[in-house]
């Protein structure tokens, strides 16, 4: 398989793929690189980026005489499936937004989004923290704090100095927490 483009008198070549004796040591080649780059493999790459880098990177082996772009979007689309929780997250957070976007304050919206991009925070989510990203008093934080675990947005743990907070995300993604992996 060749990609050629130019008059025919003088083709200009962009590809060529492997020979046919070299079709078993590159699928090799691919089938590592494609696990190695899975999430939890040795080197992990986004899914969108690893998606897209394994289409193309079938597509030049070029292994079948017929499906290779078939075959490349199956392998695109299981390189996306693999990676689900994090499509799963962002659609419990759009989920989330829907649901209490309406209910934050400004300084309670910045918070909460502070807890989605940090995906939790060292030692858990403490009122010093949300001072802190508010810029707001500890009266302030507290009052703040007790609205967001009454509207059922956060979750609270423990007392006094040790309470913690986490996102409420049960209703939207079962299972999900963000913060709660960070202490255990």
């Amino acid at each position: 398989m060749r990609v050629v483009s130019g008059r025919i008198d003088k083709p200009k070549i962009h590809f060529i793929a492997p020979p046919a004796s070299e079709i078993p040591r590159e699928m090799d080649l691919f089938i590592r690189w494609f696990n190695k780059t899975a999430p939890g493999g040795k080197a992990p790459l986004p899914p969108l980026t690893r998606a897209g880098a394994a289409h193309l990177y079938f597509v030049t082996i070029h292994p079948f005489e017929d499906g290779n772009g078939r075959i490349a979007r199956a392998l695109a689309e299981k390189a996306l499936a693999q990676d689900l929780g994090r499509v799963d997250f962002l659609i419990a957070k759009a989920k989330f937004f829907n649901a209490h976007g309406t209910l934050l304050n400004s300084r309670q919206k910045k918070a909460v989004l502070r807890l989605f991009r940090e995906g939790g925070f060292s030692g858990g989510f403490s009122a010093k923290n949300y001072m802190s990203i508010a810029k707001t008093p500890s009266a302030t934080a507290t009052r703040g704090l007790k609205d967001l675990v009454d509207k059922g947005i956060l979750t609270k743990t423990g007392n006094l100095k040790s309470t913690r907070y986490d996102l409420n995300l049960a209703p939207f993604y079962p299972a999900v927490s963000i913060g709660e992996e960070e202490r255990n």
